[in-house]
């Protein structure tokens, strides 16, 4: 039982971990997506999600060109900041100190200058459908009345029987 009990521990945690990284990898296949047609917001959402999900600090390169493409620079500065230590070659560590000094150098602002014709808005997000309106709603609710009639069938099949009845107060001559 202790041995199950220690697989168990061993196993479950690999096993999420291993979802959590194709879950990570389809958040930046989305996220990539995202960006090349310029929705950096939506690219930026995906990009960080995938790094909660799997901590790779390669995420905190896309999350810094995504801030840095919406005019975020310290939140661009603060990413690069973060990835800086993992990159790979010299030559990377230059580029990345490169974009990082350049956006120091620029004055700092959380939108992009007015004469780009942008004007940033709040929206709230869509309201939820209620769970009535929902597809897999109805899916299980006929899904429960197959089973409810399947039982009941199974039932009033089960407990009826098919023998003649003896009738006790009728006598044959």
């Amino acid at each position: 039982m202790r041995a199950l009990v220690l697989a168990l521990a061993v196993l479950l945690p690999a096993a999420a971990r291993a979802d959590d990284q194709d879950l990570a990898r389809a958040h930046f296949v989305t996220g990539a997506s995202y960006y090349e047609q310029a929705r950096y917001t939506e690219a930026l959402h995906e990009f960080e999600e995938a790094y909660r999900l799997s901590k790779r600090s390669g995420f905190l390169y896309n999350i810094g060109v995504c801030h840095e493409q919406l005019g975020h620079t310290s939140a661009a500065i603060t990413a690069f900041e973060g990835y800086l230590g993992s990159a790979s070659t010299p030559a990377e560590r230059a580029d990345v100190q490169a974009r990082i000094d350049r956006l120091r150098a620029s004055p700092a602002t959380t939108a992009r200058s007015p004469s780009d014709g942008l004007q940033l808005t709040a929206t709230a997000p869509p309201p939820k459908k209620p769970v009535y309106k929902r597809g897999w709603f109805w899916g299980v609710m006929a899904g429960a009345a197959v089973v409810a009639a399947g039982v009941t069938v199974g039932v009033v099949l089960g407990t009826a029987t098919h023998d003649p009845r003896t009738l006790t107060d009728v006598t044959l001559r």
